[in-house]
């Protein structure tokens, strides 16, 4: 299955799933999250650890789902030495700086997973626009493909107005990465 099909497939889904079911809008909370992302590495020639930083927002719910929008941004720099020949005895190498980086804008639904743990589960599916860049030696480019995620979530509450959370993340198109992100949300009342 190509990815406009599975797309289509998942925006009929959630649209029939919408349109039998009553949807509240209303801002319920802010978050702020951080951790690192494992690039694939058709992406980083050395697979690299990027750090990643997000924004998001639960916006609105029906039935048992919620839907939110994260902004994330992760990027990488490094060196690489080449080595290119010999001063008298002494090696000579030419060191370029690669630097890679990704936005993405993703709308997804949320459902809590009603498990006997001391936190509060949930797993996350979603979809957007990633737009990634890269500047190395040889080329540079931006490109903007659609992607899709799936995440599992845990998240405790530290008080009235704030939830601590931990979130895996797998994301495709991009980097292709998996996002391990740790955060804090402000709750709305």
């Amino acid at each position: 299955m190509n990815r406009t099909t599975t797309s289509a497939s998942i925006a009929l889904l959630l649209l029939v799933a919408s349109a039998q079911a009553q949807f509240a809008v209303g801002l319920k909370n802010v978050e702020f999250h951080l951790g690192p992302n494992f690039v694939d590495k058709t992406v980083l020639a050395d697979g690299s650890v990027a750090l990643a930083l997000g924004l998001g927002t639960e916006f609105g719910s029906w039935n048992d789902f919620s839907t939110y929008f994260h902004f994330d941004y992760w990027w990488d720099s490094d060196e690489t030495k080449e080595f290119v020949g010999y001063n008298g005895y002494i090696p000579v190498y030419s060191t370029t700086d690669n630097k890679t980086s990704e936005i993405n804008l993703s709308l997804g639904v949320k459902r809590e997973l009603k498990l006997a743990l001391p936190f509060t589960s949930y797993f996350l599916m979603g979809g957007g626009l990633s737009l990634y860049s890269y500047d190395f030696a040889s080329d540079d480019d931006t490109e903007t493909d659609f992607s899709l995620h799936l995440a599992y979530e845990a998240d405790y509450k530290i008080s009235d107005e704030l939830m601590a959370f931990a979130r895996i993340k797998k994301s495709t198109n991009g980097g292709n990465y998996l996002g391990l992100q740790v955060g804090v949300s402000y709750l709305i009342k």
